[in-house]
């Protein structure tokens, strides 16, 4: 009996798996691009934030009114928009006026602007459980839309 010659059946073989790793290689580059722009997407959202900064805080007299000039500068990526004006933890009494900004909309402040505030407080004027008189410390506090808190105290001359 004559042995059969087998025929190289390894090179179908071989084939098979070089075409299965290319395949495997391919999804794997496929599965990391989009994991990628997926992370870098998420990163950009995650870091836009607001950030206020006081540039200039302080208070004059003038007669039996208190000036206090406040200037604020946005430092942040993202806009701010200020929806409040605290002075100790509460909002800002009807006696007390901003000369710039009514409040009655937002006030928003871009990234990169400064804007300023000039606060026109009458002396006695009953502000966040005291009252407004030489030598009170007075805690001005700027509240955003996203809730954030933005606090200065300036010292009433």
């Amino acid at each position: 009996m004559k042995k059969q010659e087998r025929s190289n059946s390894r090179r179908p073989r071989a084939a098979n798996s070089t075409m299965a790793t290319i395949i495997i290689v391919a999804v794997a580059v496929v599965l990391a691009i989009t994991a990628a722009y997926w992370i870098m997407d998420l990163a950009g959202t995650s870091t836009r934030y607001e950030k206020l900064q006081f540039v200039n805080a302080y208070a004059v007299k003038n007669s039996s009114t208190f000036i206090v000039h406040l200037e604020l500068r946005n430092a942040g990526p993202s806009p701010a928009t200020i929806v409040a004006i605290l002075f100790n933890g509460v909002p800002m009494p009807p006696s007390v006026k901003v000369e710039e900004h009514s409040f009655e909309e937002p006030v928003t402040v871009n990234p990169g602007e400064t804007k300023r505030f000039t606060v026109i407080i009458p002396e006695n004027t009953s502000i966040g459980g005291g009252k407004a008189v030489s030598g009170v410390a007075l805690e001005i506090s700027f509240q955003t839309a996203l809730g954030n808190q933005y606090p200065r105290t300036a010292v009433l001359p």
